[in-house]
């Protein structure tokens, strides 16, 4: 292995055409994954996250942006301050991984704008919030805040609704599918580049292992990410207690009835979901078993003293009955027996009917016979 690697050739064809493919490679993994303007917020966030840190350690006074059922915080969101006589923009930032924001503002009036994809402001329930169970000091939507010190913080909590969308199971299934396919391109291509660098260790390629790098941390920023945690729920069939990997799972508010959260489970047949301080419900839905829901699930305030909880729950699911199609072969008989079966109308008995309404003793007789034993084709 080393006397390749030494080979000059070799270290030649990786310097011009391997290093340079899997940067590329890996360009094109994000590039595919994200559209462009979540990029460049991330890389907005990357740049301001040092100047942020600074002030945060002088004063650690910001912020946060969060979701108004799960109360998680949100990421690279946009939060814009408007001057309130001017209406122009006086500041915009993008918040960390964390949810938080720190912005220094002159006196005067202000409003704020908030942008994510995925979340709305502009909602019945947010205009109900004027306080949290986990947050206080919130921002209403369209209110006006008055700044009268030098240089004072804005730091008001704002939560966001999420926008819920009807997504079948299959357009779930299918981007978790392109979700994992990336990820393993994203780490075969990290360590092709340090196997790349390993052949040849030059400055280049080193300088393209750090780009690769780069892009390997930006994936893992701008994918969903699910908490890390040890509690954990498994999904399993009933009948043979295997796990069932790709279960679409989606937690419901149960108070608001609203789509908290849209989960899959891994190939383990494992899942987590953390959320807020409230009630909830959970639907299972996977192509091939019977769809489950689960009973209420309390995890509101007053059980867990305003922190919430994972939802972890063990669910069995039942394998759906298979359809049997019907065949030709098993509708004949029943044509036929439909043809053959007597019928009342092929004879005539209107001459048989007498001025009373009733029949003759002869045809009533007649009558009686076809019913009971068909009808005679030699008659």
């Amino acid at each position: 292995m080393q006397e390749v690697a030494d080979n000059p050739q070799v270290e030649k064809a990786n310097e011009r055409i391997v290093a340079p493919a899997v940067v590329v490679a890996g360009t094109a993994n994000v590039a595919v994954g994200f559209q462009l303007p979540q990029f460049f917020l991330f890389l907005r966030y990357l740049f301001t996250q040092p100047l942020l840190l600074l002030r945060r350690r002088r004063q650690k006074s910001w912020g946060t942006i969060y979701g108004v059922f799960d109360k998680q915080p949100i990421d690279l969101a946009t939060i814009r301050v408007i001057d309130n006589v001017t209406g122009n923009i006086i500041r915009s930032q993008v918040t960390d991984q964390k949810g938080r924001y720190f912005i220094l503002l002159s006196p005067g009036t202000y409003r704020i704008d908030v942008e994510k994809k995925g979340y709305t402001q502009q909602s019945p329930i947010l205009k109900l919030h004027a306080s949290d169970i986990v947050y206080d000091h919130l921002y209403r939507v369209g209110s006006v805040i008055s700044i009268t010190e030098k240089r004072s913080e804005l730091n008001v909590n704002i939560p966001l609704e999420p926008i819920t969308e009807d997504i079948p199971t299959k357009d779930i299934i299918r981007l978790y599918t392109k979700g994992v396919v990336q990820y393993t391109i994203s780490t075969i291509g990290l360590l092709m580049s340090l196997l790349s660098y390993a052949v040849s260790p030059n400055r280049f390629i080193a300088l393209l292992v750090c780009v690769h790098i780069g892009f390997f941390y930006a994936f893992h920023m701008l994918s969903t990410k699910r908490k890390k945690t040890n509690t954990v729920g498994t999904v399993r069939n009933i009948l043979n207690k295997k796990r069932i990997g790709r279960v679409v799972i989606r937690v419901f508010d149960a108070t608001y009835n609203k789509l908290v959260q849209t989960l899959v489970t891994d190939r383990k047949g494992r899942y987590g979901a953390l959320v807020g301080p409230s009630t909830y419900y959970v639907t299972y839905d996977k192509r091939g078993y019977e769809k489950k829901k689960s009973p209420t699930i309390d995890l509101s305030s007053v059980l867990t003293q305003g922190l919430g909880g994972m939802i972890a729950r063990d669910e069995m699911l039942h394998p759906a009955a298979p359809l049997v199609p019907s065949t030709p072969g098993q509708e004949a008989p029943q044509e036929a027996h439909s043809e053959s079966a007597p019928s009342v109308q092929d004879e005539n008995f209107t001459d048989e009917i007498g001025p009373d309404g009733t029949l003759a003793e002869d045809a009533a007789k007649k009558l009686q016979d076809i019913a009971q034993f068909g009808k005679d084709d030699a008659s």
